[in-house]
């Protein structure tokens, strides 16, 4: 269809007679459609044969959405006055919190069994590495996720002994607590402390150490049912699409029963970074987690 094209703007430049304007305008017309109908061929063919749907559908958005980081994002600004405001901001936010009177502990659910981290097989230690995806970022110390995971039949017998003995005497090494905190400009003013969101990089070694203990933890909570039931991030076989179907389910409801229904939606900001340290720790022992 494109030679088509070019043969009949060719014949339009040496002779309008052969081919009017309106006819050419015409083609170009059915011609850019028929590229439109491709496209989405196209990209329909790649998310349906991607194991995951969803990914596939965000690349082909990234590739088409012209994002910030894209621009020109020179600034002036400094590491420190990054690390200053990356730091300082939680607390800003949570000095205009009102404190509440109720203990958290009056929402929380007693377990019925003690925790106790188990220690991990060579095979747990393997599986948690192959769950780490590809990445080309380096973590401070220089290592990527593609060596570790080329490099893994050499390392996972020291690698195991040495999470175990982390278990074992309670102990999360200092230097598994060194990030690099990489500022991804978002948009607007360069020089906008605001206009920039942070990427923490941590070690790998320490990522696949958090995997294996998360596990662990989540089969405990499952077990001793103290998740809420209404929390659908973070938990296997949930997702925000068993909360669109919960929510649509509770509207419905309202509807055959001739009540009123009423949502209240909350977007908190910095939600992770305003964890206050003072109710985790007191959330802890509550959960029976031992020193």
């Amino acid at each position: 269809m494109r030679e088509t094209l070019t043969f009949l703007t060719e014949l339009h430049k040496d002779d309008v007679t052969l081919v009017s304007t309106d006819c050419l305008k015409q083609f170009k017309y059915s011609y850019r459609q028929e590229i439109v109908k491709a496209k989405i061929k196209a990209n329909d063919d790649y998310i349906n044969k991607s194991n995951n749907r969803q990914h596939a559908a965000w690349n082909i958005i990234k590739n088409v959405k012209p994002y910030a980081h894209n621009q020109d994002s020179s600034t002036s600004l400094t590491a420190h006055q990054f690390n200053d405001f990356f730091t300082h901001r939680p607390q800003k936010l949570l000095n205009k919190i009102t404190p509440s009177d109720v203990s958290p502990s009056h929402y929380m659910n007693h377990p019925t069994h003690s925790s106790h981290f188990r220690e991990v097989s060579y095979h747990d230690v393997r599986t948690a590495i192959n769950k780490l995806k590809n990445s080309k970022s380096t973590d401070p110390y220089g290592f990527t996720v593609r060596i570790v995971k080329t490099l893994q039949n050499l390392i996972i017998y020291p690698l195991t002994k040495l999470f175990n003995q982390c278990i074992e005497s309670n102990t999360f090494p200092d230097f598994f607590k060194l990030s690099k905190i990489i500022p991804i400009f978002k948009q607007g003013d360069t020089e906008e402390l605001c206009n920039y969101r942070p990427i923490s990089l941590i070690p790998i070694f320490a990522k696949i150490l958090e995997l294996l203990l998360k596990d662990q933890i989540n089969e405990y909570f499952e077990a001793n049912n103290l998740f809420c039931s209404t929390q659908f991030g973070f938990r296997k076989n949930s997702s925000t699409t068993s909360a669109i179907n919960s929510f649509i389910q509770f509207v419905n409801q309202t509807f055959e029963n001739n009540l009123y229904g009423a949502a209240c939606l909350l977007d908190l900001s910095k939600a992770f970074d305003c964890v206050q340290h003072d109710i985790l720790l007191e959330k802890l022992p509550f959960y029976n987690f031992h020193d």
